[in-house]
């Protein structure tokens, strides 16, 4: 039956990624389009791996924050340790909490009960984390998608200060307050994306195809988009994510290729062409998303402050 079942999580998925995308015009139907048919979604689609199955529980989980009832809100914490079970790290879509609706009581209990939750989780395998959290040395590979650069060489530390920059630059600035306002769920969905594609990054645990989390990013980036607000931030924030995509595809593809036909060179010569200019390039998109999230942060913090007068 495995045939079967991967065949209906693979449909869901495609059905659902285009009802969350719901694209609007040519551009962001060619963004949308590109994305799908990308080679980590079109794996991923043929694995019908668990990470879309994850998707669609974020899904659920932005549909969860933004209800306006608090019971329901209160499960939050459960459907994100049922990701965790799957894989462990939907554990960072925690940092979604904050962004939903309700009080900070609310969401600082509901942070609470999750870290119970994932204890809980993860306590048969306390000596695996153990050996993860002592660090295994990691070496760049064509598979990867994540922040290999150690943080005490020159460039590291450089690259590692420019994202946290970007973040608190993007506080400053306080983006997306101002223009057409998205709905709860766009802003929800792009804060849990961002959570997980910059913290699977900057972990450096990250394969390709977990990047299907950037279609949670896409209705609010279009918004802003629309809106004039931030234009020129979210369309990087969109074509970047497009180009890091079939980029490291492309590296993977090259890389099997090189497996299957033994005298394919197809991987030597994406990674030695694009050695400049990709992990820049995977660095600069996260940093452009770190940044749109903290404004995101700081204007729903306002907002929360002009409501509360």
């Amino acid at each position: 039956d495995f045939m079967w079942l991967g065949l209906a999580v693979g449909l869901l998925f495609l059905g659902a990624s285009l009802w969350w995308a719901r694209p609007r015009n040519w551009s962001e139907g060619a963004a949308a389009g590109l994305l799908l048919l990308s080679p980590a979604f079109v794996l991923g689609f043929n694995r019908a791996n668990n990470d879309l199955v994850i998707l669609l529980l974020m899904m659920a989980l932005t549909l969860v924050l933004a209800s306006g009832s608090r019971l329901v809100r209160g499960l939050a914490p459960v459907v994100i340790t049922i990701g965790a079970l799957l894989k462990f790290y939907p554990v960072l879509a925690g940092l979604g909490l904050f962004f939903g609706r309700g009080g900070w009581r609310g969401k600082l209990g509901g942070a609470v009960i999750l870290a119970v939750l994932c204890a809980l989780v993860a306590a048969p395998l306390w000596q695996d984390y153990g050996l993860a959290v002592k660090g295994v040395p990691q070496s760049p590979g064509f598979y990867k998608f994540g922040a290999v650069i150690s943080p005490f060489d020159g460039f590291g530390f450089v690259a590692w200060a420019v994202l946290a920059g970007a973040a608190g630059w993007g506080w400053y600035r306080g983006g997306g307050r101002a223009g057409a306002r998205a709905e709860s769920r766009d802003e929800i969905g792009f804060a849990l994306g961002v959570s997980l594609i910059a913290g699977c990054f900057c972990a450096g645990v990250s394969y390709v195809y977990r990047l299907v989390f950037i279609i949670l990013l896409l209705p609010w980036l279009w918004d802003r988009i629309r809106a004039g607000r931030e234009r020129k931030w979210a369309v990087a924030a969109v074509w970047g994510g497009v180009a890091v995509v079939w980029l490291d595809c492309l590296l993977m593809l090259g890389t099997v290729a090189s497996l299957v036909w033994r005298k394919s060179t197809w991987a030597a010569w994406i990674q030695a062409e694009s050695a400049w200019f990709r992990l820049p390039l995977q660095w600069a998109w996260v940093a452009v998303l770190v940044m749109l999230l903290a404004g995101l942060a700081r204007a729903l913090r306002e907002r929360g402050g002009e409501e509360g007068a």
